[in-house]
């Protein structure tokens, strides 16, 4: 595990002008952290802010910029500009994987600043506490002094991190003897612009894979270090390259990036660049093989393990069946972007191979031959335990994929014909030792009083209503998982079972199991609980609507867009008024909003109070100072101006004033009305504050005043 952020910080200049006014530590120069301070606050920072620990001080800074220490340090760095000279950006290292060679020694006072990292071809590189930091003069010659070097490199890192470091490095001095190595250097001690680094143990994360892909890497035999959003990209290089070379590199990523080099040799570097990059696939070779093997059979294993070394080894292998080495690198993609789902499906030519991410579809990046159509579609039945022979009719099972450096992921699988054979579509969810709480996916207090409400009661029905997609069943776990299992039964039938529940008794829908005959058998099962993963046909609405109206607790789903929808729906199925206006206890709907992209976000204006109010909106909603804004769309977000998404929900509860209207089967309208006055605000209501704070983009706010959302 990586301890941590560590930043190497610019070239150190010193300005004595600045220097001369400070008191400092006769250990360090801080004279070009107070410099790239006084650009960034664009003020002086007060005497006494200089005299807080490295930790509060920071702290400070970051509340005056209103930025994380994180984002604020990438400020800092991308504001030290060197004219002429190369710039030194961010790296992360784990200290635990790069001792100094040789036997550590404490030098007393300097390790209150300087702490020993490794020490590589004459040059030491040590650690200090604070990014931007120098050792002063006297603290260069302790230093050389100690570890008979003329050559002295130093990386920065957030003040916690010292601390982690310092005790291990007292914990390794205790454990080894001290020695003071007591050279004399009289020559004069340099600073190397461009720490060298020693790659022994380091891993890729996937994050920064995906930034710098394979190709990438090997072209410019670089390896990508570490990264702050949006402003540093560290590389590992064996030289500094040209001009044009860096050109270059700069147009293959992301816009708004700077980056910066460290030295490293460059059979370390290809050796990680390999081992980071393992999980690529050659798929063309691996379809050769696949002309060669034929189709071939599989077996199922409980959970399918993915790990990318094992992806990358099977595929330059001659062992083992093509077609799962190329479906477990589509999973492992799809899971690594956080995918929520993955479609495969046969075409004339290729396969066609995309993922869902945000709400959006994307292409996968290579080109899958048609030749692996079959054999990775009889794979996927395999898992799920489906019928490999049934092609004119859809089928929908489940399996579980344990990701390495991920866990386990439950994936929902649905098999459906097309003219040109099978396609697969694959919903993924992952495991989590808990159940995230209603308010921590999102919902406020108002909606989820209604639903605590529900499974409060003695008896009644339970709505959790919305498109699809929009979130119903990951709200309806997250109810279920409150209930006291060890006091109450709790049945639970759902097409298929997507997540695990521990203590509740989890059922699948099957050919021969429909939701109201499983309702049938379940009321003579003695329980106290009952979720019905949808109602959607008249036969499960009636068997609903009796297991609520015996002394039971049901919770289900419908297909509606708004709260207020949900009576008439059930109405369309054959319910009466009034064995609704007696059962329904409480109805939420949810819809799932992309959320502003942060990287490219830019201020609208809002629209005239005429217009606003043609889409229903009031203009009140918006508050005083609103801050609305629109995605330009960036490489961050793929174009799309938004990244993630934000729950919306309103709902009702049903009181007397509610329990009348259904039994006149009034209109919306006043159900709405009946809904806002007890104090909940309607899906639209939020998307317009939730716009004018900056969470969402406006047009997706005001989209929903132009449909029968308003």
């Amino acid at each position: 595990m990586r301890a941590g952020p560590l930043f190497i910080p610019m070239i150190y200049q010193a300005t004595n002008e600045w220097k001369n006014d400070m008191r400092r530590s006769p250990w360090v120069d801080c004279s070009v952290l107070v410099h790239t301070v006084h650009r960034v606050l664009e003020h002086f920072i007060p005497d006494e802010m200089w005299r807080l620990s490295p930790g509060s001080f920071l702290e400070y800074v970051a509340g005056e910029t209103r930025r994380s220490s994180e984002a604020l340090v990438g400020q800092l760095l991308s504001e030290r500009e060197v004219e002429g000279r190369v710039e030194i950006g961010p790296v992360v290292l784990n200290p635990a994987d790069f001792p100094a060679r040789g036997r550590l020694v404490h030098p007393g006072a300097v390790g209150e600043f300087f702490l020993p990292l490794w020490m590589k071809a004459g040059v030491l590189t040590c650690v200090c506490h604070t990014p931007l930091l120098a050792p002063s003069p006297r603290a260069m010659k302790e230093l050389s002094r100690v570890y008979g070097v003329g050559r002295i490199s130093v990386v920065g890192c957030l003040p916690w991190e010292f601390e982690l470091y310092n005790a291990f490095v007292l914990q390794r001095q205790n454990s080894e003897s001290a020695v003071d190595q007591a050279a004399a250097f009289t020559s004069e001690i340099a600073f190397e612009a461009v720490p060298t680094m020693d790659l022994e143990g380091y891993e890729v994360s996937q994050e920064l894979a995906e930034l710098v892909p394979a190709g990438f890497q090997r072209k410019f035999e670089v390896l990508p270090l570490y990264q702050i959003k949006g402003t540093w990209l560290t590389l590992a290089v064996e030289r500094l390259p040209d001009l044009v070379s860096r050109t270059e590199m700069a147009a293959l990523l992301p816009s708004g990036y700077s980056i910066g080099y460290v030295l490293a040799d460059a059979e370390s570097i290809q050796r990680t660049v390999s081992a980071s990059t393992a999980f690529e696939v050659n798929v063309n070779q691996l379809a050769t093989r696949l002309l060669r093997q034929g189709g071939g059979a599989f077996e199922r294993e409980a959970i399918e393990r993915i790990d990318f070394r094992a992806i990358h080894q099977r595929s330059i292998s001659e062992d083992g069946a093509p077609a799962v080495t190329v479906l477990q690198a589509l999973l492992l993609h799809a899971v690594r972007n956080n995918a929520s789902d993955l479609h495969i499906a046969r075409g004339e030519k290729m396969l066609h191979v995309e993922y869902r991410l945000d709400d959006w579809k994307h292409a996968y990046p290579e080109t899958i031959p048609v030749s692996f159509s079959e054999p990775i579609l009889a794979r996927i039945k395999v898992l799920a335990e489906l019928d490999l022979q049934r092609q004119t009719e859809p089928q929908m099972g489940k399996f579980v994929i344990d990701v390495t450096n991920v866990g386990e992921v439950e994936v929902r699988v649905t098999i459906m014909p097309t003219i040109h054979g099978d396609s697969a579509t694959l919903r993924f969810a992952r495991r989590k030792d808990r159940f995230p709480s209603l308010s921590e996916l999102g919902l406020l207090s108002h909606e989820a009083s209604i639903l605590q409400r529900v499974i409060d009661g003695s008896y009644g029905m339970g709505l959790v209503v919305g498109p699809t997609g929009s979130g119903k069943s990951t709200t309806l776990y997250s109810l279920l998982s409150t209930i006291a299992t060890d006091k109450y039964e709790v049945l639970s039938c759902e097409d298929p079972v997507e997540r695990f529940l521990p203590g509740i008794k989890q059922t699948n829908v099957n050919r021969g199991l429909s939701y109201a005959s499983y309702l049938a058998g379940a009321l003579r099962a003695d329980p106290d609980y009952i979720h019905i993963g949808e109602t959607r046909t008249p036969e499960t609405a009636e068997q609903v609507l009796k297991a609520a109206e015996t002394g039971h607790i049901v919770l289900t789903t419908l297909h509606t867009h708004q709260a207020c929808a949900a009576p008439a729906r059930l109405f369309g199925l054959g319910i009466e008024p009034y064995m609704l206006a007696d059962t329904l206890s409480g109805v939420v709907a949810q819809h799932l909003l992309p959320k502003l992209c942060p990287h490219c976000e830019e201020a609208v204006e809002i629209p005239e109070d005429k217009v606003l109010r043609g889409l229903g909106v009031n203009p009140d909603w918006f508050g005083g100072s609103p801050k609305v804004k629109e995605g330009a769309g960036c490489s961050q977000c793929r174009g799309r101006g938004a990244i993630g998404r934000m729950v919306v929900a309103e709902g009702f509860h049903t009181d007397s004033s509610v329990h009348k209207l259904i039994l006149k089967r009034s209109p919306l309208a006043a159900l709405r009305e009946a809904q806002v006055s007890q104090g909940g605000r309607t899906l639209l209501q939020q998307a317009v504050q939730a716009a004018s704070t900056g969470r969402v983009p406006l047009s997706v706010a005001l989209s929903l005043g132009s449909s029968a959302l308003s």
